[in-house]
């Protein structure tokens, strides 16, 4: 049968015998496989247009191992001899070239082994995934009104449509405020000051029943003139408190400060100063109350001043003050934080 060699396509005139094995080219000396021959049917059965190519044989890249390599045949640039037909002789020439019988040995193809599958083991079945219910959808709650803003659900945005900015939580401002030991040192020894200053002011005004320089200054008193030009001992008593207090209250804050070195006999009651200087100054604005309450509550016209009225709230300060550092001492030698307020709204 005549082809072309796939390499170096040249035409060839190799026997039908070799047809599906593979042979070397006398030109191009390439190997290749030699296409197989259609099978014959007998007339009547099929046509043979419709027949089905006979499969190749095993291509030599898909042998399997320990076979050798398929044998190729040598195929002799000669021009190849058919076999003869009936009816022609051996010595016949076609195209000027003289037909030559030729015997061609080729060998039989040996038949690879079988194949047997080894059986797979069998593949554990993939875990089924958990079946997961959607949570039924929240619902909305319709606007009332007209021109009433529909709510807006938490995770969830419309596509296209304007965000609305975050509504403002109900505390939106606030502020704290913190009992600091090292500020509420000030309250006392400042306070006790002012008292001491606003002694010298006149703290009750009675109307004059007279005429002249004389009759008005019995009418006004400060301090020192009610206990002592006017004897009461209930001032005498407040005024010997306060003046205790006071010197007591700027030595104790000087020492806490370190701005003086604290004498041995005295760190033992150093921690102690703040409870004392509360116990003076709240036994001193008993003493106050009691009069301030007489003058507003029993006296026919009220003779307390401005300077009075000033005074008394600044010593409630003052022994607030001693109380509360007390307190944050005590807080303090037992490892605990100053407490703070916060206020919101």
């Amino acid at each position: 049968m005549d082809l072309l060699c796939p390499h170096c396509q040249k035409k060839l005139d190799i026997p039908e015998t070799v047809a599906g094995q593979t042979v070397r080219c006398p030109h191009c000396a390439a190997s290749f496989t030699a296409p197989g021959l259609a099978p014959i049917f007998p007339e009547g059965s099929i046509r043979a247009d419709m027949a089905p190519m006979m499969p190749p044989l095993l291509p030599p890249d898909l042998a399997l191992e320990g076979e050798g390599e398929p044998p190729v045949l040598e195929i002799s640039q000669e021009p190849s001899v058919r076999a003869p037909k009936p009816g022609l002789s051996q010595a016949g020439t076609t195209g000027g070239y003289d037909l030559v019988q030729e015997s061609i040995h080729v060998p039989a193809a040996p038949k690879p082994p079988a194949v047997t599958a080894e059986p797979k083991p069998p593949q554990p079945a993939p875990p089924s995934a958990p079946t997961t219910t959607a949570p039924p959808p929240p619902p909305v709650a319709e606007p009332i009104g007209e021109g009433a803003a529909a709510p807006v659900q938490s995770g969830v945005h419309e596509v296209g449509a304007a965000t609305k900015p975050p509504s403002k939580s109900e505390y939106d401002h606030g502020f704290t405020l913190y009992c600091r030991r090292d500020v509420l040192a000030w309250v006392a020894p400042v306070g006790l000051t002012l008292l001491f200053f606003l002694s010298f002011f006149h703290w009750e005004s009675t109307p004059a029943s007279g005429s002249g320089a004389a009759a008005i200054a019995a009418s006004a008193a400060s301090l020192w003139q009610m206990a002592f030009s006017r004897p009461s001992a209930l001032f005498i008593f407040y005024l010997l408190l306060v003046l205790v207090a006071w010197p007591l209250s700027i030595a104790a804050f000087l020492l806490q400060k370190k701005l003086l070195a604290t004498p041995p006999a005295l760190k033992g009651i150093l921690p102690w100063s703040s409870l004392i200087l509360t116990v003076l100054t709240l036994l001193a604005f008993l003493l106050f109350v009691v009069h301030y309450f007489q003058n507003n509550f029993y006296a026919a016209v009220n003779p307390s001043t401005v300077a009075m009225k000033l005074a008394i709230r600044i010593h409630f300060l003052v022994v607030l003050g001693a109380l509360t550092h007390f307190w944050l001492v005590r807080r303090g030698a037992k490892k605990m934080p100053e407490p703070r307020i916060t206020i919101r709204w």
